[in-house]
């Protein structure tokens, strides 16, 4: 018997306050005041259909580094 996997439910508000839920688990602004965590994401997310590398991402987060 094959066994499939799900994929886990996500969803990221940026609107409002920063709030990510993966499984009904909340990580938020009040629980996470990482700024840079944030800014990682949500680069992630708007280049989630493309391959990055790691120096562009530090470009990205760090332009002044």
């Amino acid at each position: 018997m094959a066994v499939s996997a799900s994929k886990p439910n996500i969803y990221v508000r940026f609107f409002g306050g920063f709030q990510l839920i993966v499984e009904g688990n909340v990580f938020s602004d009040a629980v996470n005041q990482k700024k840079q965590l944030k800014n990682l994401l949500a680069y992630l997310l708007v280049f989630r259909n493309k391959t990055i590398s790691q120096e562009a991402i530090i470009d990205a987060l760090w332009p002044d580094g």
